[in-house]
């Protein structure tokens, strides 16, 4: 008996690179640039697989009664990303492979719903519950220290201003002028 597989095609020229035994019930499949992982997403879970061994390197992390999930892979080796919506509240969870707790997590809140990753999972689109698009978040935060740093150029920031943020300058590189 053949276990049901997702085929891995040559883009060049379309011959048959591999097929993994990821078995039936998959929603989706990222790959990554940077490794040899894929990510397999299926209605109930998530689960990253390693390319060459053909066998499941991390998962299935489930999704709980009720939960949404959008998953993808980052653009960091061996990085995924998994969007998880629990009581209309949505959550941006950042993994490792290998490293069981999330390296990093946001609260998006309930006024947006993602609508997918980029393909090298650097930008996810959020959609308003209409389903008009709400905007972009970009997941490097070297484009957002510079939106921050460019919104505060000029700016005395002290006190409260500064709660939460690490002594030294905010923004140590002179910004250009807006113009």
């Amino acid at each position: 008996m053949t276990v049901p597989g997702v085929t891995l095609r040559d883009v060049g020229d379309g011959h048959v690179v591999d097929t993994l035994p990821v078995g039936r019930d998959v929603d989706s499949v990222s790959f990554q640039r940077s490794s040899d992982d894929v990510l397999v997403s299926r209605p109930t879970s998530t689960e990253v697989w390693d390319r060459r061994t053909g066998r499941r390197i991390v998962g299935p992390l489930p999704a709980g009664a009720g939960v949404e999930r959008v998953a993808g892979m980052s653009s960091a080796p061996g990085r995924f990303l998994v969007l998880d919506s629990d009581s209309g509240r949505w959550h941006l969870r950042t993994y490792q492979v290998g490293v069981a707790d999330p390296l990093a997590s946001l609260d998006l809140g309930s006024d947006v719903v993602p609508g997918s990753f980029s393909a090298d999972g650097s930008v996810v689109s959020l959609d308003r519950p209409d389903g008009a698009l709400s905007g972009v978040l970009r997941l490097d935060p070297a484009a957002w220290r510079g939106e921050v740093c460019a919104a505060v150029a000029g700016a005395d920031l002290a006190g409260n201003d500064r709660a939460g943020v690490p002594d030294g300058p905010v923004c140590a590189d002179p910004l250009p002028s807006p113009r």
